[in-house]
């Protein structure tokens, strides 16, 4: 997924830059120079339930490269059934869920919030 150029954009909070899934681990650098204030993370994490890349790797990663900005990782929760009827109708070609636990990092990897919820919607709040 990787295209040729960081896209930020201006709030009234700070600098968002914007990141898509494998993408994470060729843009941390690029960011921090840019001197965001918060990367949006869009994941579509589809390994299995007992993962441990939101609660382990990803915060290391953070932390290794010393990351100084927030990380919304916000990944995609579908249910393989739900999947089924919304978007692929009778195609049973699919055989995956696609899994939550989203979390909100701060500088360095910090986690500031976190859900262990696999499928549905939730809203996470941190300061």
């Amino acid at each position: 997924t990787p295209g040729n150029k960081l896209v930020t954009v201006d709030t009234e909070y700070g600098k968002v830059g914007l990141g898509i899934c494998f993408d994470v681990h060729k843009i941390l650098p690029g960011y921090k120079q840019l001197n965001i204030w918060t990367l949006l993370y869009c994941i579509a994490w589809v390994d299995d339930a007992d993962f441990i890349w939101f609660s382990r790797d990803l915060p290391e990663i953070l932390n290794n490269k010393e990351i100084p900005y927030n990380v919304i990782g916000c990944n995609w929760s579908v249910k393989k059934i739900e999947m089924h009827k919304d978007y692929i109708g009778d195609n049973d070609g699919y055989d995956w869920d696609g899994y939550g636990k989203t979390h909100l990092y701060g500088p360095k990897g910090t986690v500031l919030a976190s859900t262990d919820n696999l499928y549905g919607n939730e809203i996470l709040y941190a300061d």
